[in-house]
């Protein structure tokens, strides 16, 4: 006896269709993202620092950092920067003179010469003086 269709091992059943789940119920689906909260509602935001006023008619504070000399280098002041004067800045910057043999070389005025400040010189030395 043969089986019937229904008995049979190699009949497949047609798939009920399964409804397609409301983006509320899908377990995938992503919900729209709330509106973030005001800084004044996160317990993690900081406050921006107000800044203070300064009161009026009192002048701003400017830094007290000195002006370079006229020409950064001219050691005589004869509005030109020497080999001669060169040299001097490599000595006072070596420790061999003290810096007030040319103390237009002490750009910043901090009592001392660096290499940064001799090169200035340098710079004056090749292009010129600036006129004041």
């Amino acid at each position: 006896e043969s089986p019937t269709p229904e008995e049979s091992p190699t009949a497949t059943a047609t798939p009920e269709e399964s409804p397609t789940p409301t983006p509320e119920e899908s377990p995938t689906a992503t919900a729209t993202p709330e509106e973030s909260p005001t800084p004044e509602e996160s317990p993690t935001a900081t406050a921006t620092p107000e800044e203070s006023p300064t009161p009026e008619g009192s002048p701003t504070p400017t830094p007290t950092t000195p002006s370079p000399p006229a020409c950064v280098g001219d050691c005589n002041g004869d509005g030109l920067v020497t080999i001669d004067e060169l040299i001097l800045g490599v000595n006072i910057i070596l420790e061999r003179v003290a810096v007030t043999a040319c103390v237009s070389m002490d750009v910043n005025g901090d009592g001392a010469v660096t290499v940064d400040e001799l090169l200035i010189a340098v710079d004056a030395a090749l292009v010129g003086c600036p006129e004041t």
